[in-house]
């Protein structure tokens, strides 16, 4: 068998092939690292990948931009692709003593973890790099890009309106309900508007006590305009995906936690199909174990790798004679669900009306009241809503 570890830079990768797994990898590194081939991001490159004929190519999903090259290239030659966690692969990395920030040390972790985790899917990621979820994941992070691109703006905007035109300075900005531009930014940018909305805004500019609106003001105002189009048009197309019939029960479920679009979308994207965290029969799987000191246990498989792809899982972060373990999994997950508990649990006034949110709130002020940080706290119920939404989905599918 042959798997090949492969490091993704932005030009390049690194392509450690082995054919088992070395019994010492920290010496088969000093004697091979010069040996392990870096392969430039062009037709040569991926052919010699190609020709080095793997079984499996194991790869991080960061940087997907980059990686997706290779990626493509490897489902075309029908090759299979394992993914592992960054925070899961630093852990292993630094148990076997391998250099740290060396892109021929990541290589070889990748392809040697292959070899220990072949049989165990639960120690990688569902993670889809075409069809339907990486696009909808591909949506949602263009939204965020673009949201982070227009905040300075918006902002530097606010700062001139303050003597330019103060009356209109704190205007909201969102899109209407109609899900169209901002009727003030419209104005401004000269678009066409209903008769009472361009009266309402003529007369304020014409008498307000400002200095009237700078060429400056107006240039930003239309990057504005444009930004808000953009996310308005990957709205309205992240929408037709996320509420496709394809979903239809996703949604039944992301209903009663009261998850917005753009969660919805960047969930979707990591546990769809749901299946795939299921055996052939369609159940939880479940494994009788036996721990260290002989008691007997229950490993939940199917519940620890979707907890996983949701960016709760817990990965081992060993080095040395120290022991330990730390979150690993989607970072992107991890953050929108905290914001979820942030905005939906949290806050009373918002809490969710069902079973979901009187547990996961009365859980949240038992912590908090008890002297948990407010951060530590969210974390917590975030990892507890995972558990949740994985037995939710669970009976949605039976």
């Amino acid at each position: 068998m042959i798997i090949v570890g492969l490091d993704v830079c932005e030009s390049s990768v690194v392509a450690c092939s082995l054919t088992e797994k070395p019994a010492k990898p920290l010496d088969w590194f000093r004697e091979n690292r010069s040996k392990i081939p870096i392969l430039t991001a062009n037709k040569e490159g991926i052919d010699q990948l190609i020709e080095m004929k793997p079984d499996y190519v194991v790869l991080e999903p960061t940087g997907v931009n980059y990686s997706r090259l290779w990626a493509t290239w490897l489902d075309k030659a029908n090759v299979p692709i394992l993914w592992v966690g960054h925070a899961q692969l630093r852990g292993y990395r630094m148990g076997l003593k391998l250099p740290s920030k060396n892109d021929q040390a990541d290589a070889l972790a990748l392809a040697v973890f292959a070899f220990d985790h072949l049989n165990d899917p639960e120690y990688f990621l569902r993670f889809e790099i075409f069809g339907i979820g990486a696009t909808i994941r591909s949506l949602g992070l263009q939204l965020k890009h673009l949201n982070r691109v227009a905040n300075p703006i918006v902002n530097r905007l606010r700062q001139n309106l303050a003597h330019e035109w103060p009356e209109m300075m704190n205007r909201n900005l969102e899109p209407t309900k109609n899900q169209e531009a901002p009727t003030m930014l419209r104005f401004i940018c000269g678009e066409e508007l209903s008769k009472r909305s361009y009266t309402i805004y003529s007369r304020s500019l014409t008498s307000t006590v400002g200095s009237g609106l700078s060429n400056f003001s107006l240039e930003h105002a239309k990057r504005l305009l444009n930004l808000e189009n953009q996310q308005i048009s990957i709205e309205r197309l992240l929408c037709e995906h996320v509420y496709s019939d394809s979903f239809k029960a996703y949604n039944a479920v992301f209903d009663r936690f009261g998850f917005g679009r753009r969660i919805r979308g960047i969930l979707l994207s990591y546990c769809y199909p749901f299946e795939s965290f299921l055996n052939q029969n369609g159940n939880e799987i479940k494994e009788k174990v036996r721990s260290r000191n002989g008691k007997r246990g229950v490993r939940y498989r199917s519940l620890a790798a979707f907890k996983l792809s949701l960016g709760y899982g817990m990965v081992e972060n060993s080095s040395g004679s120290a022991q330990g373990w730390i979150l690993g999994g989607s970072k992107l997950c991890r953050i929108a669900l905290w914001q979820w508990v942030f905005t939906r649990i949290e806050v009373k006034s918002k809490r969710l009306k069902n079973s979901i949110g009187e547990k996961l709130g009365r859980t949240i002020d038992l912590m908090k009241d008890g002297g948990t940080p407010a951060a530590l706290a969210r974390s917590r119920i975030a990892a507890k809503a995972c558990q949740i939404l994985f037995y939710e989905l669970l009976s949605e599918f039976k």
